[in-house]
């Protein structure tokens, strides 16, 4: 027999149970006296510390190479086979890139692709180059100093990547400056163990140049399925 005001949407009481790894049957059946949690916490990025999110940003410069595309990328592996770049997705890390500003200073027109990669594959570190400009930075100091992203990048002869696992794709005209793919918080995107996120142009003998910012926490055990 159902009960009065019983709840028979699934995936709100299934949310519930994610976010507060309740075990067994609905978390929440009734409406009234019942529904009580409230869980928008998110005061602002001085308080993501105690929700137990890091954040972290950094700049990258791949530059142009004759001949040559070029390519930056950021993998949430979690660790690296010992002698081999191949990565296995065992970090348990949930990263959610929220800001993705890409430059152009050359005198050339380029398009560049933003790629997703998929989740769950073994991937592997872009053949580095020299000249990535800086690491990464914790932008709060209480929490971890060191992320858990790997970024790496690339000078190839051909293309990086797949146009199949892009969801965004931007054309820069020759001295744009800077554009803002990320422009609000639905645009975001996460990146789970063994996912990893590659920007790369299409145009030979040009750089890859930009800033990237994302914050990223332990996954809870209700959350890894």
């Amino acid at each position: 027999m159902a009960l009065y005001n019983e709840i028979f949407t699934g995936r709100l009481n299934r949310a519930l149970q994610k976010m507060t790894g309740i075990k067994g049957g609905a978390a929440v059946k009734q409406l009234g006296s019942e529904i009580l949690p409230v869980f928008p916490m998110f005061w602002g990025a001085e308080a993501r510390y105690l929700e137990s999110w890091n954040l972290f940003g950094m700049s990258y410069d791949v530059v142009a190479a004759a001949a040559n595309t070029s390519a930056f990328q950021l993998a949430n592996p979690g660790s690296a086979t010992a002698g081999s770049a191949s990565l296995v997705p065992t970090s348990n890390v949930i990263a959610v890139i929220t800001k993705w500003v890409i430059i152009n200073y050359s005198a050339a027109v380029i398009t560049i692709y933003l790629e997703k990669g998929p989740i769950g594959a073994t991937i592997g570190n872009l053949a580095g180059v020299p000249n990535m400009q800086s690491s990464s930075v914790n932008y709060d100091k209480r929490g971890n100093l060191q992320t858990s992203l790997i970024p790496s990048s690339t000078n190839v002869s051909g293309a990086v990547g797949s146009i199949s696992n892009t969801p965004m794709i931007a054309t820069l005209p020759a001295n744009a400056g800077m554009v803002d793919l990320i422009t609000y918080e639905d645009q975001q995107l996460p990146l789970l163990p063994g996912d990893y996120i590659r920007l790369h142009n299409t145009v030979l003998n040009s750089p890859c140049t930009g800033f990237v910012m994302w914050r990223e926490r332990y996954l809870e055990e209700s959350e890894r399925t």
